[in-house]
């Protein structure tokens, strides 16, 4: 079966294909820790998406609160994230 590269581009930016958001999240975690405001910013993703994602990691036990809160864009603190050691 061929399947148009747009389909392909599709399929993958929703997070069902390699590079997914979880994917994505992750690798900046690693040796750093931020905010979901601050995630957003980095790529360039929407709060609905990166939130709900970043939450999904926290049930997977992947991601945790590190204890730290930090201004958001809105002036709001929050959390935040780091990698589970």
């Amino acid at each position: 079966m061929i399947i148009q590269e747009t389909s392909r581009e599709a399929y993958e930016s929703v997070g069902r294909g390699k590079n997914t958001l979880s994917d994505k999240i992750l690798e900046k975690l690693k040796g750093r820790q931020f905010t979901c405001d601050e995630m957003e910013v980095l790529l360039e993703g929407r709060h609905q998406s990166v939130s709900a994602q970043i939450r999904h990691e926290v049930i997977d036990g992947k991601v945790e609160d590190s204890g730290l809160r930090r201004p958001t864009r809105s002036g709001r603190n929050a959390i935040v994230w780091k990698l589970v050691s």
